[in-house]
């Protein structure tokens, strides 16, 4: 979850989410290019393969046309 922004410099609400979940001990990636929008202030990905197994996160934004990205953000780890 995070707060919308869309009235900070660039941000739009209507820019993508981007989700990425790197799996360390099996070295595998789950990741969403359009988990939602800005403006939906949540989103979920979903890594059913995964259960028990710990997950470096990260976050970020890329406008609607895909000509801006904003610089992702570390999430924490996770035990999925």
């Amino acid at each position: 979850t995070w707060e919308d922004n869309s009235s900070t410099g660039t941000a739009r609400a209507n820019d993508k989410v981007i989700l990425v979940a790197y799996f360390t001990s099996q070295q595998q990636i789950a990741y969403s290019l359009d988990a939602g929008t800005r403006a939906d202030e949540r989103a979920i990905l979903k890594t059913k393969l995964m259960t028990g197994q710990v997950a470096e996160t990260w976050m970020g934004f890329i406008s609607n046309d895909e000509e801006d990205a904003a610089n992702s953000v570390h999430t924490g780890r996770i035990i999925r």
